[in-house]
């Protein structure tokens, strides 16, 4: 009995470690208005490098660019028939009316100070400087990306 408890537990972990699967980001796609600019944009914010682009000028002139870090890749792709929704609605603010989808990445740094001076350095529009959330326990702040779209970097707190 005592030998088919351990084979038991022993199955258990075996069966957890092999059907546990760990999310990561892969990829995070991104509609930009000048492919070029918001290229150099990320590589210098999120450091990352760029090492592929695609050309479909049979797809209404679609570019699609990759960069990519450690930890995950990010696709740019500019299009002519993409447009920005403030051209259809007069003063929009999504703080007012949100667009369903995503409003935002964010990424998890160690030393918000640190990194907020070095994006700093990089002429970037800061829609909101550090802030604590004391409810999260965390520090933040929030940038635009040339087309404003918003990317904050978060630091949680030890208690």
């Amino acid at each position: 009995m005592k030998i088919l408890k351990q084979t038991t537990l022993l199955l258990l972990l075996v069966a957890s470690s092999v059907f546990s699967q760990s999310i990561k980001p892969h990829t995070i796609a991104i509609v930009v208005s000048d492919i070029e600019v918001s290229e150099k944009w990320y590589a210098d914010v999120l450091q990352m490098q760029p090492f592929k682009q695609m050309l479909f000028p049979e797809y209404d002139g679609l570019k699609i660019h990759f960069l990519k870090n450690d930890s995950f890749r990010l696709e740019l792709m500019e299009k002519n028939s993409s447009f920005a929704i403030s051209k259809y609605v007069e003063d929009y603010d999504i703080n007012k009316s949100p667009l369903i989808g995503f409003s935002k990445i964010a990424f998890s740094v160690d030393d918000i100070e640190s990194e907020f001076n070095r994006i700093s350095n990089h002429n970037v529009n800061v829609f909101m400087g550090i802030t604590e959330d004391k409810q999260f326990h965390s520090k933040f702040f929030i940038i635009k990306d040339p087309d404003g779209n918003s990317v904050q970097f978060i630091q949680d707190l030890v208690d």
